[in-house]
């Protein structure tokens, strides 16, 4: 029985009798060849800090067994992310380079820790990390179709995590983890740490406010504006001022809108890349851009992205 924290999300994954239809969504979501090896093959994680260098893989002597428990275990070599385990509704989440002990988590997020601890750079360090995979997790879980992220101390929710491991309803088990401790907004513990910060607490979030055809509506009407203007018009600008923040605000909902086959819409997305990226430093946004570069070659997309890369990497 463990003390850590274990980070939970939904998806929209179609779970199949066959193995092969559930590696080949998850292929598809992530735009990647997924790699099988066997347990004797000595593999290092963590160590690939470029999103477009990570590799995704699963054990082949694993695979069949966890398949049969309604499990299945996808790896990433990537340095804030170890593993996404999948279930029938839900996705149990692996970070790693960052204080996952309960009490640890709830005072790094909080930033309790300045009036703590003497090692603070340390904590500093352990806090940028936790930054940046929180990141990577909400854009990773939008990829997946997911809306929700649950942050549970494993000691004291086990018993109702178990129905999750089984394949109850994602959204239904927020009325059993109630019954045992009081949920709050994840936003909530970064400033009330000392009133939530118990084990019986619990915390939540979601990856938007809005609906993905709230968003996509809001997208539609400045493409609109856009589609009767001319390249060179002022007025262009003005579109691009407000497409920007829009998308960088809610980049999650733009990499779902990314995995549409909607020329116009991708057209005019990548038209501002530029701004989003450098607001967002968001990888999986300039990954589901990249998808389409086969397929749209006139967008030129592979270009722009590879020195977009190497800006961001040398500042």
């Amino acid at each position: 029985m463990g003390v850590d924290l274990n980070i939970w999300s939904n998806h929209d994954i179609k779970w199949s009798k066959s193995l092969f239809d559930i590696v080949e969504q998850l292929e598809e979501r992530v735009n990647s060849k997924i790699k099988f090896y066997d347990f004797k093959e000595k593999k290092k994680f963590g160590e690939k800090k470029l999103f477009g260098d990570i590799e995704y893989f699963m054990y082949k002597n694993d695979l069949e067994s966890r398949f049969k428990s309604d499990n299945v275990s996808l790896l990433l070599d990537y340095e804030f992310l170890y593993s996404l385990n999948f279930h029938p509704t839900a996705i149990r989440l692996s970070p790693i380079r960052f204080y996952t002990k309960w009490h640890k988590w709830t005072s790094l997020v909080s930033k309790e820790y300045l009036k703590e601890e003497d090692d603070i750079e340390r904590w500093d360090e352990f806090y940028d990390n936790w930054i940046k995979s929180h990141q990577f997790i909400k854009s990773i879980i939008a990829l997946f179709g997911g809306d929700e992220i649950y942050y549970i101390n494993d000691y004291a929710y086990e018993s109702k995590e178990d129905l999750l491991y089984s394949g109850a309803e994602f959204k239904s088990i927020k009325n059993e983890l109630e019954q045992i401790g009081k949920s709050h907004k994840l936003t909530y513990l970064i400033k009330n740490h000392k009133e939530v910060c118990s084990m019986n607490n619990w915390f939540f979030e979601q990856i938007s406010n809005k609906s993905l055809e709230e968003f996509k509506y809001d997208v539609i009407k400045l493409l609109n504006k856009r589609k009767n203007l001319i390249d060179n018009d002022p007025e262009v600008y003005q579109v691009w001022d407000r497409l920007t923040p829009l998308l960088s605000n809610e980049i999650e909902l733009t990499n779902k809108i990314l995995m549409q086959d909607e020329f116009e819409i991708i057209s005019f997305i990548s038209e501002v890349m530029e701004e989003v990226y450098f607001k967002t430093n968001n990888k999986i946004f300039l990954k589901r851009l990249l998808y389409w570069e086969n397929k749209y070659p006139n967008l030129k997309l592979q270009h722009n992205i590879e020195s977009l890369i190497e800006i961001k990497h040398e500042t």
